[in-house]
């Protein structure tokens, strides 16, 4: 349906950038890396700062993931007000 079209969309760019999802060895911590979806540290002995998402990796994959997440968002909310 058209409504899902967004979710292959990402589904489709997600297995083209990543190829092989099995190369991260199952760690969703390290393809999320590769994407540039994880917090940015700056860390001391003291103490422990994160920071905004890294941005490294593939831009267009997080723009990508970024449309898909707000499609999710707005249908989830019309959802709870009838579709109003």
């Amino acid at each position: 349906s058209l409504r899902n079209r967004p979710l292959d969309v990402g589904a489709l760019t997600f297995r083209g950038v990543l190829d092989d999802p099995r190369r991260f060895g199952g760690d969703a911590g390290r393809a999320s890396a590769f994407v540039g979806l994880v917090p940015s540290e700056h860390s001391s002995a003291e103490r422990q700062r994160k920071g905004p998402i890294t941005k490294t990796g593939p831009g267009d994959l997080r723009a990508v993931f970024v449309q898909a997440s707000w499609v999710i968002w707005r249908g989830r909310s019309s959802a709870a007000t009838g579709g109003l």
